[in-house]
C-alpha cells in the first residue's frame, strides 16, 4: 500500500491520519515494526513509552 497521497492534506481529503512505525518499540518480529495511526501517537507514548517519572521520551524532530 502506498500512503505518500495520504499525507497532504488538500482541499477534498483535509485527513492526514496514516499508519506510521513507532520508532521507540522494538519490532514485532524481524522486519515487523509496530505500526499506529499517526493520529493516535499521543496516547501510544503514553500508554507505551511514558517513565517511571511520568516524563516522554525525547524524539529527535521528524522521528515520528
Amino acid at each position: 500500500m502506498s500512503y505518500s497521497s495520504a499525507c497532504k492534506t488538500t482541499t477534498t481529503t483535509p485527513c492526514t491520519n496514516v499508519p506510521i512505525h513507532c520508532p521507540l518499540c522494538p519490532p514485532l518480529s524481524p522486519g515487523s515494526p509496530v505500526t499506529i495511526w499517526k493520529y493516535n501517537t499521543m496516547a501510544h507514548l503514553l500508554t507505551a513509552h511514558i517513565s517511571e517519572n511520568d516524563s516522554l521520551p525525547d524524539l529527535p524532530p521528524g522521528r515520528l
